[in-house]
């Protein structure tokens, strides 16, 4: 049986674009977004459901957006580090998943 790992599809921007975004994806579900540019780097967001530990002030919402501290110099780096460390981010973080 294969490894779980995170999948990335990236979006197509418009001619003003300024970042590049990237979809993370598992099983085929949108958890999360790496946005950026070679300029400024590229950072990791996941969206979690919220619980005792990630919680905000907005109780329309389950989830929410949070960042992963490390920005990396490549947006490839983000995917590799992603991949790298899925057991423990998968363990860590109650992900939450878009539906279709």
């Amino acid at each position: 049986m294969a490894a779980k790992k995170f999948t990335f599809k990236k979006e197509k921007g418009g001619a003003y674009d300024v970042y590049d975004t990237t979809i993370i994806k598992l099983a085929g579900k949108e958890c999360g977004t790496i946005v950026g540019n070679q300029l400024n780097g590229y950072k990791v967001h996941v969206m979690v459901t919220k619980n005792d530990v990630f919680t905000d002030d907005n109780p329309n919402c389950a989830w929410k957006w949070i960042t992963i501290a490390r920005k990396f110099p490549k947006e490839s780096d983000a995917r590799a580090a992603l991949n790298d460390c899925f057991d423990s981010i998968v363990a860590k973080f109650p992900l939450h998943f878009l539906e279709d």
